[in-house]
This record gives C-alpha cells, structure tokens and sequence, in this order.
C-alpha cells in the first residue's frame, strides 16, 4: 500500500479591488452571519446569492468588516479554479484584525498595478479599505485621490498616508 498523497491546503487570494469593503456594528451574542447578510442587503441592489462575500468579527463580538464582490466580476474560469482551494479570501485579508492594530491614520500597500489605502481610526478593525489601479495614473497621484477620499468618507488625518513595502505573510 502507498500512503494517500497529502497536498498543502490551497488559499487563493482574490484582488481587492472587485470587493466593496465596510465596518458594521453587531450585537454581540447574536448570529453575526445573519447580521452580516442584512447589512448586505442594505448596501446595495445585489441579494447575497449574486455576490460573493465574507466577515471578519472583532474579538469583541461588536463589529465585524464585510467585504463583498458582484459574482460577475469573476469569471466562470476563475471561480472554476477555486474548486480545490480550502480557503478562498481577498488579498487584503492580512490587513483583518491585527493583534496590535495601527494608531489612527491611514497606510498605503502598493501590490502590482494597485495602490491599497488601509484606514485605522484605533479600532481592532480597519475604518475601511480603497483601492486604486494605477494602470495609466502615477502612483503618487492616485495615492493622493486615496488619501483625500479616505479623509473624506472615513474620517482618517489628512497626513500623507505611511507606506507599507516588502513581502506580506498571511
């Protein structure tokens, strides 16, 4: 007999900027799936089956930051390749729930061709996320639309945002 192979668990990271990105409160003790599915609801004209989604709770039990995505911006052979994966989960995920998280303000990762705007106003959870290609748009410029959107929408300081570079490890 031959032991059965043993593969590596399977994570896909899918670019955050297909999602939509929010912080809700929740009533701790409660189901926070349920909670999660009727906020969704209320952001937009999509039901929860036509969108992929996820939460991440606090340690609290008091918020939790959604993130979704219209199925439609996937396509059939990119969902197919998911088929094997044990967890499938934006590439923003290693910005959920640190267990130290940042002082109020707002950090910038640059991953490819897209500039991510991480806000923290010195909650567990980040304020919120954007994100910017910068296909044809300098990189410094589109940073500066992110800052003023972030300071605009979410409250962070207009301080120039820091910049996070290197390898991420989720």
């Amino acid at each position: 007999l031959t032991p059965p192979s043993v593969r590596p668990p399977a994570v896909v990271l899918l670019p955050g900027e297909k999602f939509f990105v929010r912080r809700i409160p929740l009533t701790p003790g409660q189901d926070a799936a349920l909670q999660v599915e009727l906020a969704l609801e209320t952001f937009g004209p999509f039901s929860p089956a036509q969108i992929f989604h996820g939460f991440c709770p606090s340690r609290d039990g008091r918020q939790a930051l959604l993130f979704a995505a219209y199925r439609k911006n996937f396509s059939a052979e990119e969902i197919a390749a998911w088929a094997t994966a044990d967890v499938v989960l934006p590439e923003f995920a290693l910005w959920l729930a640190p267990t130290n998280p940042p002082a109020a303000g707002a950090w910038l990762y640059e991953s490819k061709s897209v500039l991510q705007l991480i806000a923290w106003d010195g909650c567990e959870l980040p304020a919120g996320l954007l994100f910017r290609k910068t296909d044809h748009t300098p990189a410094e410029i589109a940073a500066g639309e992110l800052q003023d959107e972030a300071t605009k929408r979410l409250g962070v300081p207009a301080d120039s945002p820091r910049r996070l570079g290197g390898k991420t490890v989720i």
